[in-house]
């Protein structure tokens, strides 16, 4: 019986269909891209390659086997990256950016798993960190506190739960694949016990036909024997009467004789 992993197969995946829909999210952007007005032509044609080359990347990344288990927080990673250059070429102020980086918490619970929310998460904050820092101007609500107060709280909220909701389904799939290989170890074993009665059976079926076709050489020997005891008696009776006979001839001698 062939072993599956389920976490990894999971993961495989989620490989294939992040790394799609990247793509299908990138040449879907191409028409986006060059129909700002606020952005120049030559970040319009940057933008647009990086989408698309986003996709790739990630499609050739997932089918290999030495860089598909890196795949994972390579997506995070790069998504990240290009909210950041989306952030500094979209203009002053983008509200939709926001929204872009919230997607990539609820993109990353697709690998239902923990360690992505978290490199999602710190890789949202460290490209503000950086933007605040050289790009201030191109954030939205940076000069308003209150209203960059409450998205960061909304945001942290909201990677609080996706975190939870990773780390719980996580915790069930490691549970459904101990069970799992507890399932495959119990019908291993009862495998082998069948196996070693079905030798033993063959084993007592040898032994069986062994011990009926000595019965049946006993047999044949007691009937000889049984033969040979009869002829024995025949013979002695023969034997008996010759005897007989010349007793009775010697008493008719003995007759004459007196």
């Amino acid at each position: 019986m062939e072993t599956v992993d389920l976490l990894r197969e999971h993961e495989e995946w989620a490989n294939r269909v992040c790394s799609r829909i990247i793509l299908l999210f990138g040449v879907l952007a191409i028409p986006v891209f060059f129909v700002l007005h606020n952005v120049a032509w030559h970040w319009r044609i940057i933008l647009s390659i990086c989408s698309v080359s986003l996709g790739w990347t990630l499609i050739v990344f997932s089918k290999k086997e030495r860089t598909s288990k890196y795949t994972k927080y390579s997506t995070t990673i790069l998504l990240n990256v290009f909210g950041f250059l989306m952030t500094i070429t979209m203009g002053e102020g983008n509200r939709s950016v926001p929204f872009y980086f919230f997607s990539i918490l609820a993109f990353s619970l697709i690998y239902l798993n923990p360690k992505v929310v978290f490199i999602a998460a710190v890789g949202t904050i460290l490209s503000h960190v950086i933007m605040m820092t050289w790009f201030p101007e191109q954030i939205f609500a940076l000069h308003q506190p209150a209203m960059y107060i409450y998205t960061s709280f909304i945001y942290f909220l909201y990677m609080l739960a996706i975190y939870a909701i990773a780390t719980k389904t996580s915790e069930l799939l490691g549970k459904l694949k101990q069970r799992e290989a507890e399932q495959r170890k119990l019908n291993q074993d009862l495998t082998e016990i069948q196996n070693q009665i079905a030798s033993a059976s063959t084993r007592l079926r040898h032994t069986s036909k062994e011990l009926v076709k000595e019965a049946g050489e006993l047999m044949s020997a007691f009937h000889e024997t049984a033969s040979g005891m009869e002829q024995m008696a025949q013979m002695v009776d023969v034997e008996t009467g010759e005897v007989t006979k010349v007793s009775d001839h010697v008493n008719e001698i003995s007759k004459i004789a007196t």
